[in-house]
């Protein structure tokens, strides 16, 4: 479409040829840095090691759960990593180059957020794969920002979005739609009657995940504060560190932000259960990045009190269930074992860097 070739060309495309080979370069950053990522988990391995040899079992046993989780989140990585492969070789059009586009930036915000100093306790300035992995945060967002202000100039506000954005009213969708039997069977196992009803179940999901949204913001405010401090006190190294987090937050909203209005324009245009399984893992994907955001909050204490974290952890699980039925009905071959990490091989058609390992 020629509206299409207008918007890559003001992402600096002249075909989605281009932006397929960006990407591509995007992807291969992003495999150094996975492989990086990896790399660090020795170290817990080396310190179980020391404190078995201090005869501190509960210690040593407590680096190798550290250790577990880690890999936990590698796994994560790689079976996200795996539909972009896939999603990247039907890049033909502006729509599914945001979906791409925003699937890259979650995978790439893992990683950056595993090679943090606050994980391996080495600063991120001298570190060339974090560094790269900033780089590509910073181009994904440019392009996704032209995109979604090209195609819907009125709903990009540099306001926070308001809780009531996500209202079912806001949807152009028809509940008498006409359904598949096949599709209508298995939204029935996930408790609904009707697309209409999925769209409900969404944006009351996309409520709540507003609401903790709001919160991981505000908490900005306390890494300025602090820097203010700080530079009092004459501390400049420290209240550097303090505006670099109030950075990377802000950065974090932005992909919050960007990724509600690509799953607010998919639900507009659902109309089959191949669809629901995008939304519901790009709906997923935000879910964890606002718990990724609320989990760093500053003098919170025990995250896991707060009730906005429970309600977003609760989401998690009810997604997850739903993606669990829809995979498990075998509805489309191509998405089942999404998500379940323990029955997927997360690194077919991935060959990483040898050195990884």
């Amino acid at each position: 479409m020629e509206s299409d070739l207008k918007l890559i060309q003001e992402c600096g495309f002249n075909s989605f040829e281009d932006v397929v080979k960006r990407i591509n370069e995007l992807v291969n950053i992003m495999r150094i840095g996975r492989a990086k990522a990896e790399k660090n988990l020795q170290r817990f391995s080396n310190q179980a090691k020391e404190f078995l040899k201090l005869g501190q079992k509960d210690k040593a046993k407590k680096e190798l759960t550290k250790k577990k989780k880690r890999e936990e989140k590698i796994k994560s990585f790689d079976t996200q990593f795996n539909i972009i492969l896939e999603k990247i070789k039907e890049v033909k059009n502006s729509t599914q180059m945001v979906q791409v586009l925003n699937a890259t930036k979650y995978c790439n915000n893992l990683l950056l957020a595993e090679l943090s100093e606050k994980e391996t306790g080495e600063p991120t300035e001298g570190m060339k794969e974090y560094q790269d992995l900033l780089e590509n945060d910073k181009e994904i967002t440019k392009y996704l920002e032209t995109i979604v202000k090209s195609k819907r100039p009125e709903k990009v506000k540099p306001s926070i979005p308001q809780p009531n954005q996500f209202n079912n009213n806001n949807i152009n969708i028809n509940q008498n739609i006409n359904i598949s039997d096949n599709d209508l069977a298995l939204i029935q196992k996930c408790g609904f009657n009707s697309f209409g009803d999925v769209i409900t179940k969404i944006n009351g999901l996309l409520n709540s995940m507003t609401i903790g949204r709001n919160l991981a913001e505000k908490d900005i405010e306390n890494n300025v504060n602090q820097a203010k401090n700080l530079l009092r006190e004459g501390k400049k190294d420290e209240a550097k560190n303090e505006l670099r987090k109030k950075k990377v937050k802000e950065e974090r909203i932005k992909s919050i932000d960007t990724m509600f209005i690509s799953i607010n324009e998919k639900m507009s245009q659902l109309k089959s259960s191949k669809q629901i399984i995008e939304i519901l893992n790009d709906v997923k994907n935000c879910n964890n990045l606002v718990i990724e955001g609320l989990s760093q909050n500053e003098g919170d204490g025990e995250i896991g009190n707060i009730k906005e974290y429970q309600i977003l952890v609760e989401n998690n699980n009810e997604i997850s269930k739903y993606l669990d039925i829809i995979n498990s009905s075998g509805n489309n071959s191509q998405q089942q074992g999404i998500n379940n990490n323990n029955n997927v091989n997360p690194y077919n058609d991935i060959t990483f860097p040898s050195d990884s390992y």
